[in-house]
């Protein structure tokens, strides 16, 4: 459901703007590394996370896209986006996540 692909088209860099691409509004498709979610390296800084965040809301967020399933996509994307975002943004869940990562049974709750 993620690809790398539709980050790709969903997010041009050309003149016509961000959100403009009515191809695909999807994540990438590691859905357990959010920092691929929000396309940043494990050193990004606090304000590199922010950055990113707000470029990709922009680009995201539903109320951008008419074509229905257009929307639910891109739904499901601000949702995976939000997440990311609400973990990697605050340095104590960030500091769990980077040691133990979405999956591992012995973290503490994020």
């Amino acid at each position: 459901m993620w690809r790398h692909s539709g980050l790709r088209k969903a997010f041009p860099e050309e003149e016509d703007g961000l959100g403009s691409s009515e191809d695909e509004v999807e994540l990438p498709a590691d859905s357990t590394d959010l920092y691929a979610v929000l396309n940043l390296p494990r050193d990004a800084s606090d304000d590199d996370v922010q950055r990113a965040y707000r470029t990709l809301a922009r680009t995201f967020h539903p109320d951008k896209h008419q074509d229905d399933n257009l929307k639910q996509d891109a739904s499901e994307s601000f949702a995976r986006l939000n997440e990311a975002y609400s973990i990697l943004s605050d340095p104590q869940t960030r500091q769990i996540y980077d040691i133990y990562g979405m999956e591992d049974s012995d973290a503490p709750d994020i």
